[in-house]
């Protein structure tokens, strides 16, 4: 038999993404929704300078400082696998402080990019994406996101979302 490379290197990988979520469902996974940040769209009127191109709160209700109406999109239901946290010592000129960065494993939709939001849908921890990994098995495909995140102090808008 003479297959095609290209359609066996899909069916791989598709194989490896329904497996990978099932050991989500049912072993390792966590409730989690995923909130992309707006990019486009109407300008907030509450906080957004067209002169210096800058949102001047950083607490805004009406785009969770984002500069758009809305802020983020609607949330898109899924499961997520926690892989590490670990606390890193941040100084400032309140005195010392402490961020909670994290490690998170993602289906491949949607598509997630620095500053989107995952919030675990239990506890209602709200993460902060600052560096997306797409796990490509063929060069157009992609199968699965890693995530490196922040946690987001609760006394953050992102909570009133």
């Amino acid at each position: 038999r003479n297959r095609d490379p290209q359609n066996t290197l899909r069916l791989y990988q598709k194989k490896i993404e329904n497996d990978e979520m099932k050991v989500m469902r049912v072993y390792l996974g966590i409730p989690i929704e995923l909130r992309r940040r707006k990019e486009m769209g109407q300008r907030c009127q509450e906080c957004y300078d067209s002169v210096t191109m800058e949102t001047i709160s950083s607490h805004c209700p009406a785009c969770f400082n984002t500069g758009f109406v809305g802020g983020y999109t609607t949330p898109y239901a899924s499961m997520g696998r926690f892989f590490q946290e670990n606390a890193v010592e941040q100084h400032t000129s309140q005195g010392i402080g402490e961020i909670v960065k994290g490690t998170w494993r993602v289906p491949s939709f949607p598509e997630l990019s620095k500053g989107d939001i995952l919030i675990e849908t239990v506890s209602n921890n709200r993460w902060t994406v600052e560096r997306c990994t797409k796990g490509k098995i063929s060069s157009n495909e992609v199968d699965m996101q890693t995530l490196q995140c922040s946690l987001i102090s609760k006394h953050s808008i992102e909570y009133e979302l």
